[in-house]
């Protein structure tokens, strides 16, 4: 099993519509890094976002084959498109009703916004959580207020699960990621800003620099 951890690129649809990279570069560039695992977010219902998680999916294991990719919020997309799993949030379906739906094999992660819901989220079958956001982001029209790299650090102390951080995370914002022991670092506009190239490779540098791992060519 490839540990969970590291930088965690979220392809967000509506930031990439902001941004329009070059997606089969985008794809290649992913495959080069290699990252544990990729989100593909798209809100809204599963007929509105399967064509944008249909064409990520075959772009991915195209270009991307050694990544584990996750679906947010839908289920049946995970299935229909046979990615790896699936992340949800407090207000989605159950981690337990996505274990029966998608199986023991199938990789699950939570949302979680509270030391109390970190607390909660120990007793679920989920294999690791987020917490955040840590930082002010703009990515997600309805983010609560900024968590901080204290109260993150107090979740991983917490959490039976690794703790991903999630929320206004950029290359410069890794070091106090990683002194907080989170076991990675969810990154949407720090790795993809618009208007200039992708930061992933400088930021898994950074990750890796930080955990004082050598740095992948």
């Amino acid at each position: 099993m490839i540990p969970i951890g590291g930088i965690y690129p979220i392809l967000d649809q509506t930031w990439l519509e902001a941004i329009r990279p070059d997606e089969e570069a985008l794809a290649r560039l992913l495959g080069v890094c290699a990252p544990f695992q990729v989100q593909l977010r798209c809100k809204g219902s599963p007929l509105r976002c399967r064509a944008f998680t249909e064409t990520w999916v075959s772009l991915l294991r195209r270009h991307a084959s050694d990544t584990r990719i996750l679906i947010n919020d839908h289920p049946e997309l995970v299935r229909l498109c046979r990615a790896d799993g699936i992340h949800v949030g407090q207000n989605d379906r159950s981690v337990a009703e996505c274990r029966r739906e998608l199986g023991q094999e199938a990789l699950i992660g939570l949302s979680t916004h509270t030391l109390d819901e970190v607390r909660w989220a120990n007793g679920e079958a989920a294999d690791y959580i987020g917490f955040g956001p840590v930082f002010g982001t703009t990515t997600k029209a309805d983010a609560l207020q900024p968590r901080g790299v204290a109260l993150l650090a107090r979740a991983c102390v917490l959490s039976t699960w690794p703790v991903i951080a999630i929320g206004g995370i950029g290359v410069e914002e890794l070091p106090a990621i990683v002194g907080s022991k989170a076991a990675g670092a969810a990154m949407i506009s720090g790795l993809f800003p618009a208007g200039s190239p992708p930061r992933l490779t400088e930021a898994m540098a950074c990750w890796s620099a930080g955990r004082g791992r050598p740095v992948r060519d």
